[in-house]
């Protein structure tokens, strides 16, 4: 990249260019009518930049034409000698006449006219030496990162920023909702109906009666299994009896009598059938004995899903996770772009949570339904931007204001601390250099150019400059306006 530095170019113009081209080299040609071939530190404030983006840095300067400013030094020269010619002609002129009587001869007065527009003419040139100038002066300074961090409170009963406090406004958002979900039950359970049926039971005993209370157990084996039954409710039964047979033998015929028994547990295989015998617990079988006239019936089993425990929190944790999902959807729905939350600072609460099926009820789906709240502290951002502005401020360095450049605010963390909401935030602001331009201006005004330049070198927070004169007169002797009305100095910034 080549750039040709001449009077019209500013020192912001070629900063930017450097920065933007691909080029890997740039070369700098400076014209001899530059300002900056006399003000050599803002050749160098270039050659910086230049390596600072990693680029290659070449310059030359052009040989400045000889006749333009010789010339001009011949003329003012010339016109000098001229004057003081002239000036000795009149004085000798005058002193001749002095000692004559007045007269105006036609010479003479060709001369004194010459001499008027001579002085006219010197009277002219110092006029626009010293106050036809305009100039303007732009002075460069970099912009500084400064960076800051606070912990801010939020109190919901603000309606302002309070920087004293480092507190701002808060507003809370409450919502609330209800849903249903459907679950599957995983359970298995065995459910079924218990045999039922009569007994009739023999007492062998001749001496009383046998009382059976009720849920006296009795049991029968079928193949190697034991099956038991309870009474449904108590019975006696009479005494044996003793009587003498067609032989003349006597035999015991025992009493008897009836009553209802319930299998103990459910399924077919307590319908016994028929004259199934029966044991009496407690009771040896020469003393009592039942048996069944008519089969037992009644016993079924089969395997049903019921729900469990499990099924239930199970659905609790899922359906409290979908009604908080919806919740923060609808807090989020109430937020604007302007304003800022943490998900992790929503408080959840449920009213309740049913389920239209029980624990060990027979279903293969159930429904869970659960009602909840949340509830959440919204901040505005352009509430922290503004404290932490005022933070910045408060502490800037001696000598520094804030820039115009926009500030960047980054929430870090909020957090629930004794029942308040605090955050922490970190701001990167641009400040730059606070410059006195009317003392400045004051000293500038009707110096040379090279003297202005020294001055601004002096000035640390001044990174560089431009000096611009208008109409443009040789070097030797250009300066700076002497009046301070027509000369205007500013600021720019350097972007970093």
């Amino acid at each position: 990249m080549k750039i040709v530095i001449n009077e019209n170019l500013r020192l912001a113009q070629i900063v930017s260019e450097i920065k933007s081209t691909t080029d890997t080299v740039v070369q700098v040609i400076v014209e001899a009518n530059s300002i900056m071939n006399e003000n050599r530190e803002n050749i160098k404030y270039l050659e910086n930049v230049t390596y600072s983006v990693g680029k290659m840095w070449h310059m030359s300067d052009m040989m400045q034409p000889p006749t333009q400013s010789e010339i001009g030094a011949d003329l003012v020269k010339s016109d000098q000698n001229h004057i003081t010619e002239v000036a000795s002609t009149d004085q000798s002129n005058h002193q001749q006449k002095s000692s004559k009587r007045f007269s105006v001869r036609p010479g003479r007065l060709l001369l004194g006219v010459v001499v008027m527009m001579i002085l006219g003419l010197v009277g002219a040139g110092l006029f626009v030496y010293y106050y036809l100038p305009q100039g303007t002066v732009i002075l460069y300074v970099a912009e500084k990162d400064v960076q800051r961090s606070a912990t801010i409170f939020v109190d919901t009963s603000l309606n302002e920023v309070n920087p004293n406090s480092m507190t701002i406004p808060g507003k809370i958002i409450a919502v609330e909702k209800e849903t249903s979900s459907e679950f599957n039950a995983t359970g298995k359970k065995t459910v079924g109906e218990k045999a039922t049926g009569s007994i009739e039971v023999y007492n062998f005993k001749t001496t009383s009666d046998l009382q059976l209370r009720t849920g006296t157990v009795i049991y029968a084996t079928s193949g190697s299994e034991r099956l038991t039954y309870s009474l449904t409710s108590g019975v006696t039964i009479p005494p044996a009896t003793i009587s003498v047979g067609n032989q003349g033998l006597p035999s015991i015929v025992a009493g008897v009598n009836k009553v209802n028994i319930t299998a103990s547990d459910i399924g077919d295989t307590y319908n016994l059938i028929a004259n199934s015998q029966f044991l009496i617990e407690g009771f040896n079988i020469d003393e009592s004995y039942a048996r069944n006239p008519v089969a037992l019936s009644g016993g079924s089993s089969r395997e049903v899903t019921i729900v469990t425990k499990e099924d239930q929190q199970k659905a609790e944790t899922e359906i409290k996770a979908k009604v908080e999902a919806d919740l923060i959807k609808e807090v989020e729905a109430q937020i604007n772009s302007s304003e800022t939350y943490s998900r992790d600072n929503i408080v959840f609460s449920n009213n309740y949570i049913t389920y239209n099926k029980n624990i060990d009820e027979e279903t293969a789906k159930f429904t869970a339904t659960i009602k909840a709240q949340a509830r959440v502290t919204v901040i505005a951002n352009s509430d922290v931007k503004a404290l932490l502005q005022a933070d910045v401020k408060a502490n800037l360095p001696v000598g520094y204001e804030m820039s115009n450049a926009e500030q960047i605010v980054k929430i870090d963390k909020s957090e629930i601390a004794n029942d308040k909401l605090q955050v922490s935030a970190t701001v990167t602001a641009l400040i730059i250099p606070v410059l006195d331009l009317n003392q400045i201006k004051s000293e500038l005004t009707g110096k040379k150019i090279d003297a202005a330049e020294n001055y601004l070198k002096s000035i640390e927070k001044v990174s560089g400059f431009d000096i611009n004169i208008r109409p443009k007169l040789p070097s030797a002797i250009a300066h700076l306006p002497g009046i301070a009305n027509r000369l205007e100095v500013s600021v720019q910034t350097l972007a970093q």
